[in-house]
């Protein structure tokens, strides 16, 4: 078994099954969208045998402080905010729980905290995914 240091992804399984290729998303709906857009669109590809473009995102900002444990890459749903002229910052809306839906509703993107990230101070850099075109494989 291969694990992956990627936060929400649990329980995401690729495997085969005979000759067919099989992806299983886990049921928070966070955790499935991250899984599809990291784990999935990289399986399809390879099938279609096209090669990897990894989702590279651009750093921005946050708006407010975020506290977290490191350890895994963590992806949360954020959006796009500015004061007045000041620059684009990129604010936290949630982490998203199992039946929490309101904040990938809000969200313009996803903001992707590196594993060796400890709590995360307003300014310091994230990587903003928009689901407006990053995420396309």
């Amino acid at each position: 078994m291969l694990k992956i240091a990627l936060k929400p992804a649990k329980p995401a399984i690729v495997g085969r099954i005979g000759p067919a290729a099989y992806l299983g998303l886990p049921g928070n709906p966070v955790a499935s969208l991250v899984s599809w857009l990291i784990l999935g669109q990289a399986m399809v590809g390879a099938l279609q045998g096209r090669l990897h473009r990894p989702h590279i995102g651009y750093p921005l900002p946050i708006a407010a402080g975020f506290a977290r444990r490191p350890g895994r890459t963590e992806f949360v749903p954020a959006r796009l905010v500015s004061n007045k002229g000041q620059e684009v910052r990129a604010e936290i809306i949630g982490k998203g729980g199992a039946a929490q839906l309101r904040p990938l509703a809000l969200a313009d993107g996803l903001a992707e905290i590196a594993a060796e990230c400890e709590d995360l101070r307003p300014g310091d850099l994230i990587r903003f995914h928009p689901f407006s075109g990053a995420f396309q494989g």
